[in-house]
Order: structure tokens, then C-alpha cells, then sequence
């Protein structure tokens, strides 16, 4: 179901703790709109209403996940390099940092994996428990 492209006129009121507004507006901050704007999303969302997803949150995740590939990439020529000096069998220990590399490039494939999820309109941020 579409939002229709009429201006919304209906108004909502709702009582909120101390406590509840200072959450409110922490998410609302961590999305990077205001209070208002956070509660109809997550409003719109939960009534099946397509939520948009901010183009400026979008094209800087993207431009993350870039650059995460791109340490991704070193970090590959750096574990070639360092299998490169071991095969030499010249004397040197680096298997324990060719572990450490091997597993900042398996956290870095982590975060670009998420990143992509994000990017590909994963929702899971509006799911609440019912």
C-alpha cells in the first residue's frame, strides 16, 4: 500500500513519560530527523505504509561500504604479501600476524555484508515487539 500524495491534515495526540521522550528523541536524533518525523515513520511502517528511507543516510552508507571494501582489498594484498614472505622460508614468524589480518578481513566482510543488508531497505530497525 502507497501513502497517498495528499498533505496530511489528521493529527495525533499522545502522553509520553520523561523517560519515553528522552528515548523518543534519541532515535529520532540516531535517524536524523525530529520527533515528529521519527513517530510517523515508525507509525507509517507499522500500518504497512512504505517508509522512506532518508537519500542522505543512504548515498553516506554507500560511500561507507566503499570504503570498507576498499580496506577490504588491502587487507588481501597484505595477506598475499606476508604468504609470499612465509613460502620464502626466510626466517621470519608472521603467521600471527597473518592471523590478525585474516581476521580484520573477516570482520571488514562482516560490516560490508551489514552495510549492503541496510542498503538493500532492511527494515528490522522499525520492528518492535508487539
Amino acid at each position: 500500500m502507497q501513502p497517498q500524495a495528499e498533505r496530511s491534515t489528521n493529527r495525533v495526540t499522545i502522553s509520553l513519560t520523561d523517560a519515553e521522550m528522552v528515548v523518543l528523541e534519541t532515535r529520532a536524533a540516531e535517524r536524523g530527523t525530529d520527533r515528529a518525523g521519527w513517530v510517523k515513520a515508525l507509525t507509517r511502517r507499522h500500518l504497512g505504509l512504505k517508509g522512506s528511507v532518508d537519500a542522505g543516510f543512504r548515498e553516506s552508507l554507500g560511500l561507507v561500504r566503499k570504503q570498507l571494501q576498499r580496506i577490504g582489498r588491502n587487507l588481501n594484498q597484505a595477506t598475499r604479501a606476508g604468504n609470499a614472505v612465509a613460502l620464502a622460508d626466510n626466517g621470519l614468524q608472521i603467521e600471527g600476524e597473518l592471523r590478525r589480518i585474516i581476521e580484520m578481513r573477516q570482520e571488514v566482510n562482516d560490516q560490508i555484508a551489514a552495510l549492503g543488508e541496510a542498503l538493500r531497505g532492511d527494515l528490522s530497525y522499525w520492528k518492535v515487539a508487539d
